[in-house]
């Protein structure tokens, strides 16, 4: 390069005395002319070698000048920054590589678009300030904040930008760099630095730095609150200023040198001095901070205040005799820990051996660091909750063993003074056999309970076909009690009424204390007259009483509101359960039953009503129903006993007097299903008194209650003149011919129907004053028949449906409700029941005649031809026997082929329709074989089981029926001779 420029002189040399020999002023006036044309001549060959050395060199420069373009090209492109130039409108008219990467975009895209829209939406007034000061102040301006890229994720970025000339126009150069990275670096940092800060003055531990003078150069908050100081008081001086001289002195000659050799010291013990001139006992521990030579530039200093510890260790040796043995020979573990600080003081041996752990495991450690609590932080939150509350309890808090087991405890934290000073007693005790003997008690629970579910859900499904048979054996005898017969016979019926009603009641026991576990039993809150029910179930009892010689009296007190918010039916059942019992058991003497309002206790009458109560003032209180006899009494210890389902007082008791021993269980947990209590006071030998508490609500309107009981005593009461047209559909002949016996004595005009579609059609031909609807009937059942007679007579006359079934425990009654009955009454039924549902509707009242009541299992042996059943159930009325038999005979063959035709077809719906009607066909004729078979097929499409069975099932009928024959044959056979 040196060359170059000394050739370049010299060229220029060379020129410039060539021109001065061809000026006119430059050269000597004597030289001839060839002198002058040679002179020439060399001159312009002198300036043309210079004139080519200065285009060599021209060349020369331009590809250097080419070179470095290209190097700078390359060094703009490639530099680890973004450089952008904009044009006084903001756009972008230049951009490097780096640039067009930083904004994830390409180049060309970038040229010509306002840089504006690269800026964060939160940083654009961040960006206009700065944009506008480049522009006006001419000067370098920087600025930090956040461009999104093309893809929407966000850069940090700082921006360094520069007002500068190009072809007489302002441009803006910008350099940006992204700081993202760095920004990370320094919010972590200072996360970091804050974090220590904090640990560093908000710890309870004291903390303090000392330079290599021993000079404190920083301390935590918690150490100018122990020691009593102000920072600016301490900061500067000597650590062992703070000492007591005896402490400095060892400090200085034995615990300098040491740490300043080896650069640590732990646990030295020193005393200190407070500004109050107090001293306590401290354990210090120094670790140093070297520079990258390895030289000590300070150290940091933790210090434990042992003060309490110590007090607290000396206190528990004075009482260690007494109390060490019992603390040893623990057969629950036991920690001790400091209520100040949370530090385990000591631990018995029965811990140890639990957990695992040695003695020094424990000792000297904060609860919170001890490993065998899972949650540290959970656990150090709940010692400062104790602090507080000075007591905690845990029934079962998880602990790990040495071996990693997992066990159960029950955990007991109690805090308590020794001289002066709190210390904790946590008393640990392994729960895990107990909570695995809980776990199976908890299995064998729940397995008893399904049992009892079970037990339950199986009487339901029973109460069905209990009670359809129970329903002929009633309805026959109460008919066959109205015709002639000798007073024998009518020895014989009383006994085989007495025994239905009796079996009904046991059926209707089971089946409540059924529904009762079952958890189906629904208490009703309706208004009633609480003293007409005492009356009119005292008054049944009468004729029983004075049969025994018993005088039964009643006494309801005047204070008893007259109308009141409950379920009557079920609060007449628990007085006739108790009425019941007491007539059973007494010989003579007197019952009394009797009705008040025992008042409650001021103290819960106090800033308002009682729940369940009837107000404030004197008044306020619940009903008490008394049921007190002379009779036999109930020992002392049998009385917890007798309100157990299927327990009497005494085996003999039973022998003697009969029943199941679910009255009293029923009566009770009907009270406490109403929110009640029932007690029992009793003396052997003198008599019993049961007490049932009732919490009822007091009617809103008693007038109104009052003037409606009265309009519907008035109707009830009132002779009824039975007429008009009643249509019966039921496809069971028995219950059929039952209630149409009823209803036609009554002057009924009866018109009959075997099934849902038919009852409709006859209904639709029909003027139908009443509709009495079996709900299982084939073809069409009794809630689809509903559904179409209500939607028939819309807009006309609404026509009263009584629903019949024996389902009693299925939810069929809120079912019948729900699909459009009117009333409901359960099979099987009393005639007065009947006219019990005509006379409300003849009333237009809208309750139910009757809830549902309950059935049981009945058993007896399955008979080909039960002839003597058959009889029975037709009142002794053998010619209709016979005309019934003959039709049955008739029908059979057809039945069996309509039956054969749906198994074909496969239809299970029509099969169990068609065998429930066989079953029921059977049943009532006696054909017991017969009708179980039927029974079986019936579940079997109810369940949607296997077609085969069906079939296997179905060709055993045709054996069956012709066994029948044969027996009916015998009796036919019999009878014509």
């Amino acid at each position: 390069m040196k060359k170059s420029k000394n050739q370049k002189k010299k060229s220029i040399l060379l020129r410039d005395n060539a021109e001065n020999r061809l000026s006119p002023n430059g050269g000597t006036v004597t030289e001839t002319s060839a002198q002058l044309s040679e002179n020439t001549v060399n001159a312009l060959q002198d300036r043309l070698t210079g004139l080519l050395m200065m285009n060599e060199e021209l060349r020369k420069a331009n590809i250097a000048s080419e070179t470095a373009r290209d190097r700078y090209a390359d060094l703009y492109n490639s530099a680890p920054v973004g450089f952008f130039t904009l044009t006084g409108m903001a756009v972008i008219s230049d951009v490097n590589l780096t640039g067009t990467s930083m904004l994830g975009a390409e180049r060309g895209k970038l040229i010509g678009s306002r840089f504006r829209t690269y800026i964060s939406s939160e940083d654009i007034e961040v960006w206009d300030r700065h944009f506008i000061n480049v522009l006006q102040l001419g000067e370098k301006q920087t600025c930090d904040l956040e461009i999104r890229r093309a893809d929407d994720s966000v850069l940090s970025a700082r921006l360094e930008s520069i007002r500068t000339e190009r072809s007489g126009k302002d441009v803006i150069s910008i350099v940006i760099s992204d700081i993202t990275e760095r920004l990370c670096s320094e919010a972590a940092l200072w996360e970091i630095k804050e974090r220590y800060h904090t640990i560093y003055n908000k710890t309870p531990v004291m903390l303090h730095s000392i330079n290599t003078a021993g000079r404190l150069i920083s301390v935590s908050d918690y150490w100018l609150e122990i020691l009593g100081y102000e920072r600016n008081e301490v900061i500067g001086r000597k650590l062992t200023d703070f000492f007591t001289e005896e402490s400095a002195r060892y400090a200085q000659e034995i615990v300098f040198p040491l740490f300043l050799q080896n650069g640590s010291v732990s646990e030295i013990a020193y005393r200190l001095v407070k500004k109050s001139g107090e001293i306590i006992d401290a354990l210090v521990s120094s670790i140093s901070e070297r520079d990258k030579h390895g030289n000590i530039l300070q150290s940091l200093d933790v210090i434990i205040d042992v003060t309490y510890r110590k007090q607290a260790k000396e206190a528990l040796k004075t009482s260690e005799i007494r109390y060490r043995r019992l603390f040893e020979s623990a057969k629950d573990g036991i920690l001790i820990l400091d209520a100040e600080t949370g530090i385990v003081l000591d631990v018995n041996p029965f811990l140890i051996e639990m957990l695992g752990f040695s003695y020094e495991a424990f000792c000297d450690k904060y609860i919170w660091e001890l490993g065998f609590f899972w949650d540290i932080v959970a656990n150090k939150a709940k010692f400062l909750e104790l602090q507080q509350k000075e007591y905690i309890r845990y029934e079962n808090m998880p602990l790990k063993t040495s071996d990693g087991r997992s066990i159960n405890v029950e955990f007991v934290s109690n805090v308590y003074l020794v001289n002066q000073h709190k210390v904790i007693q946590c008393n640990i005790r392994d729960i895990t056999e107990r909570r695995k003997v809980e776990e199976e008690l908890h299995k064998a629970k729940a397995i008893a309970e399904d049992s009892t579910r079970a037990k339950s859900e199986f009487l339901a499904t029973m109460s069905h076909e209990i009670r359809t048979p129970m329903n002929g054996v009633i309805g026959l005898t109460d008919l066959l009690v109205m015709t002639d017969m000798t007073d024998i016979q009518r020895s014989y019926l009383d006994n085989i009424r007495y025994s239905a009603y009796y079996l009904l009641d046991i059926i209707n026991d089971i089946l409540d204390i059924s529904k009762i576990e079952a958890g189906r039993l629904e208490i009703e809150n309706i208004s009633f007259n609480l003293s007409d029910i005492i009356e009119k179930t005292s008054l049944i009892m009468t004729h029983r009483c004075s049969e025994k010689g018993i005088t039964l009296l009643t006494k309801i007190e005047p204070d008893i509101p007259r109308f009141l918010i409950g379920d009557p039916v079920r609060i007449r059942q628990i007085v006739l359960n108790l009425l019941g019992n007491a007539v059973k058991f007494t010989e003579k003497g007197e019952i009394r039953i009797s009705v008040n309002l025992t008042p409650l206790p001021p103290s819960q009458r106090e800033g308002g009503v009682s729940p369940l109560s009837f107000g404030e003032g004197p008044g306020a209180g619940f009903i008490t129903i008394s049921v007190s006899d002379t009779g036999i009494g109930i020992p002392a210890d049998r009385l917890d006993t007798i309100f157990k389902s299927f327990t009497q007082a005494d085996g003999s008791v039973t022998r003697k007097y009969g029943g199941t021993g679910l009255g009293l269980t029923i009566s009770k947990k009907l009270t406490e299903l109403m929110n009640g209590s029932i007690t029992v006071e009793s003396t052997p030998g003198k008599g019993s008194c049961f007490n049932v508490n009732l919490r009822l609500l007091v009617a809103d309107n008693q007038s109104l209650s009052e003037k409606q009981s009265k309009e519907y005593r008035d109707k009830s009461e009132t002779p009824l003149s039975y007429s008009g047209t009643v249509l019966i559909a039921e496809d069971n002949p028995i219950n059929m011919l039952v209630i149409r016996t009823h209803l036609a004595e009554k002057g009924f005009r009866i018109i009959e129907a075997v099934n849902g579609k038919e009852a409709y059609k006859k209904y639709c031909e029909n003027e139908i004053d009443l509709v009495f609807m079996d709900v299982h009937m084939p073809e069409m059942n009794g809630y689809e028949a509903t559904r179409k007679i209500r939607e028939f007579e819309a807009g006309k006359k609404h026509t009263r449906i009584i629903a019949l079934t024996a389902d009693a425990f299925s939810g069929d009654r809120d079912r019948c409700l729900s699909e459009g009955m009117d009333f409901f009454v359960a099979k099987p039924f009393r005639p007065e029941e009947i006219l019990s549902v005509i006379r409300r509707v003849m009333s237009d009242k809208s309750e139910p005649a009757s809830k549902d009541s309950s059935a049981g299992l009945q058993i007896k042996k399955l008979q080909v031809f039960d002839w003597d059943g058959f009889l029975c159930r037709l009142n002794g009325n053998k010619k209709l026997c016979d005309e019934m038999l003959g039709k049955v005979l008739e029908e059979f063959p057809k039945q069996l082929s309509v039956l054969s035709s749906l198994i074909e077809k496969q239809d299970m719906k029509e099969i169990r329709c068609q065998s429930h009607s066989i079953k029921g066909m059977c049943l009532n004729i006696g054909a017991d074989v017969f009708a179980e078979q039927a029974e079986k097929i019936e579940h079997i499409a109810f369940n949607n089981g296997k077609i085969e069975e069906i079939e296997f099932l179905h060709a055993s009928l045709e054996p069956a029926f012709k066994d029948f024959c044969r027996e009916a044959g015998k009796y036919l056979s019999d009878r014509e001779a």
